[in-house]
């Protein structure tokens, strides 16, 4: 199974921003690439109400505006990549059309939403996140109300940013210290679903991961492949 943004992570390969790798940042919240992922770094023991709106970011994801690929109405697409670190504030995520931004009429609207997501609060460890969408909705919309850059009457591209990262709240103890690893997105429409017949062969969708696994989204995830 091809992964549709394998440029975005050849760039965090390369630790290079481009080609779907992006980010949005503040005084503390703050993102590199390293060579041991794509780090996110909150300041610890920060109190919104007193430090103010320095503490909102993360990764972002732009696959179709930056051309890497393009999504097709009425399939289903699965996002997943590797976490591994501690955060006292769990990690929020999702599509917007303006990472920080919304409205106009030009949110998407994903249907069949299905996630997991490791980073919760007081996180310290590792685990694969993912995020599993159908886009039933328009790729492109007509803006209803101007609004930020967004023109009323304009068309506007929806799904153009997908974020993972923090809001404005109290870092806690822990701060944040995230890295992300391993990044695809696969369109999952045509693939069967899981199935184990009597004969013990298994029928299903196989996605290159980090270790083998059979995931809620009835993939069967890892890294090692024999053919015979």
């Amino acid at each position: 199974m091809e992964n549709l943004i394998y440029k975005t992570e050849e760039n965090r390969l390369l630790k290079q921003f481009g080609n779907g790798l992006s980010r949005y940042t503040q005084d503390h919240c703050q993102v590199t690439l390293t060579d041991d992922g794509y780090r996110i770094y909150r300041t610890p023991n920060l109190v919104y109400s007193t430090a103010g709106s320095v503490m909102w970011g993360g990764l972002v994801l732009n696959p179709v505006a930056s051309g890497v690929c393009t999504f097709i109405k009425g399939h289903t697409y699965i996002l997943t990549f590797h976490v591994k670190g501690k955060s006292s504030n769990g990690a929020d995520y999702g599509w917007s059309n303006q990472v920080g931004w919304g409205g106009g009429g030009l949110n998407p609207a994903p249907s069949n939403v299905e996630s997991y997501n490791p980073v919760g609060s007081n996180f310290d460890g590792e685990g694969d996140f993912w995020y599993k969408w159908t886009m039933n909705d328009d790729l492109y919309k007509v803006c209803t109300s101007s609004y930020s850059g967004f023109v009323a009457g304009n068309t506007y591209l929806s799904y153009n940013g997908f974020k993972f990262g923090f809001g404005y709240w109290d870092t806690g103890s822990m701060g944040t210290d995230l890295y992300i690893t391993n990044i695809r997105m696969y369109d999952i429409t045509d693939n069967p679903s899981f199935e184990i017949s009597k004969n013990g062969i298994i029928e299903g969708q196989v996605i290159e991961g980090d270790s083998i696994k059979i995931m809620k989204t009835k993939d069967l995830i890892t890294n090692n492949f024999i053919e015979i």
